[in-house]
Order: C-alpha cells, then structure tokens, then sequence
C-alpha cells in the first residue's frame, strides 16, 4: 500500500489529522529497533487507543499488513507486528457487537483481514514463535461466525498445542462462534491456563443450558478469580466471558454466587467488577454504558492495613510502567487535558467523523452517549435482599482501598462505615 496515494489530511486517528501518520509507518521498516518500537506505540496510541477505531485505524492497519507480506521483515519483529493487527480485530469485533458509531471502519477492517486471511495469517499457524501462532488464531477466529474448517482446526489442534496463550485463543475463538461438543469436557479435564478456564466453563454451562453442578461454578469463579491475580485495577481478564457465563444461570443464583464470592477475600481488581454486578442485579440497574465509572489512584485507608501494604498499593497503581510510556509519547502530540473535557471533545469529534464519512458500505447512525454521571435514587426501604448485598460490599476490605465513583453512580455512600449505617437506617 502507497502511503502517498492516501489524503492523511482528511483521515481522523486520536489526536487529529493524520497528517504523522505516514513518517510512523515509514519508520516500521526503520533498521533501529528503537526507532520501530517508538513508531509502532504511536500508531497503536493514535488509531486504536482503548480499542476505539477512527477513520485512520483501517488504512493504518492495511499499511502493518503489508509489512508482514515483506519477506525481508526481521522474523523478531513479526510478534509486534501480528499483535497490533490483533488489537484492530479485537477493536473492530466489539465495534460490531455493541454496534458503537466507529462501524463503519470496523466493518473495513473486518473485510480487509478476510482478504489477507490465507496469504497472510494462516500461515502464521505453523510459525515456531508462539506469540505469533496466538495472535494468528485471534485474527483469523476474531469474528462470528469464523470459517468452519478453521473451527475444526482448532478444535483438534487444541490438544496438541503446548503453549497456553494458543490454546486461549482457540478457546475464545470457538467459544464466540458457539462451538460446542466432547472436546469442552475433555479441555476442563486437561487445561491449567485460569483464563482458558473461564472461557471453557463458559462453554459448559452454555452447552448445558444453565443446569450444571455447584462445582462447576465454583471452577469458574476461581478460575476467573486466578486469572487477574496481580493485574491492575482497571485490568481484568475474561470479564465478559465470566458474566455471560454467570447470566446463563439466572439472575437468583448469579446474586447468590456474587455474594459468596464477595464473602471471601478478593483482589481490588476481582472485587470492583463483582461489586458492580452484584449493585446492577440488586437495584435491577439496566444501564449499558458504564465507561464513565471512574477509578482513582488515591487510596483510602482500610481497616487492618498496614503502613507497608499502602506504600506497596500506592505504588502499584500510581505510575505503572505502561501509563509512564504513554505519557511520555502523549506528550509529543498533545498537551494534558482535563479527563472529562477529553472525552467530551472525543465524542464530539466522533459523531462529527460520522456525519462525514457516512459514505461507507454500512449506515452508521449518529449515537448520543447515554449520561451515567447522575446517581440512581435507592428506594427508601431495603428489601432484605438488598440489606444483605450492600453489607457484604461494605465487609469487602479491599473494596475500599481505592476511589471509585461507583458508590455514588449508585447513590450510596462511598466508606464502609457510611454504608454500613446507611444500611441500617433504612431496614429499620
């Protein structure tokens, strides 16, 4: 693809024209790894951020592609490479799922990885670096329905296949394209890997209509549970997955399963997308975009928490490395802006880049995105149902050892205490 040909001008990525956008591509063939690794962040940062798609995302993606296809492409750069088209997949697919207004690039990113699936990816399949392998199994199995001979494939290649990150992709592969069968049984009998655990228990109980042992949820929460150990706050693996699969088995027994599993001591990271749940089926909350609910590195004192444990929180999840790189190369394009206001000015320019490219193959309609800053109003009276959920939220240590707005999305008070007595005079 000839960079020179495209009208970077007139393409939208996160922070503006394009107009850099051609010298970062030019810099992917750069003999500097430095040089690549700075190019190829960028590119990721300025036309997938976050999974967010934009104008520039699809002809981005095309020009990575084309890198690949180079038979002079350094073999130790291929991973990064196969990685970033990953992201574009991944993005496009929950584009299409949620049907976000970013659809009409999702749906030109979708056919351009159709178009390159057996000249470029599927030979990937065979390529000794494992990262490889498991970026081309998510690419070539990102949307449903995928080819049926790539699922049988993967199927009875997962039996085979040594490296957990491979057979995850499989497994998540097949589990969105609703390939059930014996191979689900055997899998939960042979894998160790938590988050292929997760997907595969959710295949179960889907493939058991929702009637399966007690056990079986308890696999699925301990894996789910395993699988974010040490992750980030904002980082949880296999979320989706781990709902739809709490769903399956009705809204009585999820509630009981999320109160039990709030009972037992959880990381910050597991406990706050529970919390979040367990308030959604309490107060039958319906909302659908919860993008707005905040986190906050500043940590709140907790009962029993030592000095050191504080230090050890604040630390973690003040400057990781990942937010250290990202501001150091926000910093070349933009200046800092005030949280809210950017994302203000995102949707704005959003649905202005919709009404302009409106032209493409699928109709792309303007999408206004629903508020959640104001707070549901709890009823006066707690049921007992309602009582018992918010009690164990407020015994949940690590609950509170950050700020969150979720508290007050949910109009209840935001220390444990303050519920706790807040729970009381209204079950009086």
């Amino acid at each position: 693809m000839k960079t020179v040909d495209i009208n970077w001008q007139q393409l939208e990525a996160a922070h503006g024209p394009g107009t850099d956008l051609p010298g970062l591509i030019a810099s992917l063939a750069s003999p500097e790894d430095l040089k690549f690794n700075i190019a190829l962040s960028r590119l990721q940062m300025q036309t997938v951020p976050s999974d967010v798609l934009y104008p520039a995302s699809p002809p981005v993606m095309d020009a990575v592609v084309e890198c690949l296809r180079n038979p002079q492409l350094d073999p130790r750069r291929r991973p990064a490479l196969v990685k970033l088209v990953g992201r574009f997949a991944g993005a496009a697919r929950q584009s299409l799922v949620k049907k976000r207004i970013d659809t009409a690039w999702a749906v030109a990113i979708r056919a351009s990885l159709a178009a390159n699936a057996a000249a470029v990816f599927q030979p990937l399949l065979n390529n000794p670096d494992p990262e490889c392998r498991a970026g081309a199994v998510e690419i070539l199995l990102a949307f449903a329905p995928s080819d049926p001979s790539l699922l049988d494939w993967a199927e009875t290649e997962y039996f085979r296949e040594s490296d957990a990150r491979v057979r995850t992709a499989m497994i998540a592969g097949l589990a969105r394209s609703g390939r059930n069968g014996g191979y689900v049984e055997r899998a939960l009998d042979e894998e160790t890997q938590p988050i292929a655990l997760v997907l595969l228990h959710r295949l179960w109980i889907q493939q058991n209509n929702g009637s399966v042992a007690d056990d079986s949820v308890a696999g699925l929460v301990s894996s789910f549970r395993e699988s974010n150990q040490g992750h980030e706050l904002n980082a949880v693996e296999g979320q989706p997955e781990f709902f739809e699969a709490l769903s399956l088995l009705g809204p009585e027994r999820e509630r009981c399963i999320l109160i039990e599993a709030l009972r037992e001591p959880q990381e910050a990271s597991v406990a706050r997308v529970l919390a979040q749940q367990l308030l959604c089926l309490t107060f039958e909350d319906h909302r659908e975009d919860w993008s707005e609910v905040r986190l906050s590195a500043d940590m709140l004192p907790t009962e029993g928490a030592s000095p050191d444990f504080m230090m050890q929180q604040q630390a973690r999840f003040d400057r990781p490395i990942g937010q250290i790189l990202g501001d150091v190369l926000k910093g070349m394009f933009q200046s800092r802006f005030n949280r809210e206001k950017h994302q203000a000015e995102r949707r704005a320019r959003i649905n202005a880049m919709v009404e302009q490219f409106s032209t493409a193959h699928t109709v792309v309609k303007r999408i206004d995105y629903p508020s959640v800053a104001g707070a549901v109003h709890p009823p006066e009276r707690l049921t007992a149902a309602q009582a018992e959920a918010l009690n164990v939220l407020a015994g949940q240590a690590s609950l509170w050892t950050f700020r969150t707005n979720l508290w007050t999305l949910f109009g209840l008070p935001d220390q444990a205490g303050e519920l706790r007595e807040w729970v009381t005079k209204r079950t009086l």
